[in-house]
């Protein structure tokens, strides 16, 4: 005799195909039975401190990146000391914090707290990053405008850009970068008034 013992994912996902998870059977996708869906195809998200273009709000930063158009506004400026979230931004956006010098945005373990990747025209201003690996990465996009930022505890490089033109960086400060301040691989920036302390 054989014996299969299953672990509770496993079994669940039997109980799943037994009761017809196929959409055949009664509570499926095509009727309104069996569920709180009613196909209307709206999405609701959960509601925080991320202020889309000063009405919708949000509490996370990639449901409002999803929702967020070509020059929206996402302000943080409401969220605190601090946030930890990480942001992936593939379109032209704004993303605004409350000052350098009020704001600590912590990049997830591993991760840099931005991505910009194949936007034009994203900017970021008014939070200081820390960071287990880059601060901000800017990736196959043009104009990106970076000011008012403050970069501590990064441990490798504060922000590097990859195949983007018209980066600039401006006003902002690095406290000991350990791979430095800014890196520039294919591409172009331009770095005014800031501040770097080793």
């Amino acid at each position: 005799m054989n014996i299969r013992l299953l672990s509770a994912p496993s079994f669940l996902g039997l109980v799943c195909l037994a009761s017809a998870c196929d959409g055949n059977g009664p509570g499926n996708k095509d009727d309104d039975t069996g569920g709180d869906n009613d196909d209307t195809g709206e999405i609701s998200y959960d509601e925080g401190c991320i202020v889309l273009d000063g009405g919708q709000t949000f509490a996370f930063i990639e449901d409002a990146l999803t929702v967020a158009g070509e020059g929206s506004t996402l302000s943080l400026e409401g969220c605190g000391d601090a946030f930890d979230q990480q942001a992936v931004v593939t379109k032209g956006v704004a993303l605004v914090g409350p000052g350098a010098e009020a704001m600590v945005w912590t990049a997830p373990v591993n991760k840099p707290a931005i991505e910009i990747s194949g936007a034009s025209g994203a900017s970021v201003s008014g939070f200081t990053f820390t960071s287990t690996r880059d601060g901000i990465v800017v990736e196959s996009s043009t104009d990106t405008a970076l000011a008012n930022l403050g970069f501590k505890e990064i441990a490798n490089t504060a922000i590097v850009t990859r195949n983007s033109t018209g980066t600039s960086v401006v006003d902002s400060s690095f406290v000991s970068p350990s791979y430095g301040a800014v890196q520039v691989d294919n591409g172009t920036a331009t770095l005014e008034r800031n501040d770097v302390e080793n």
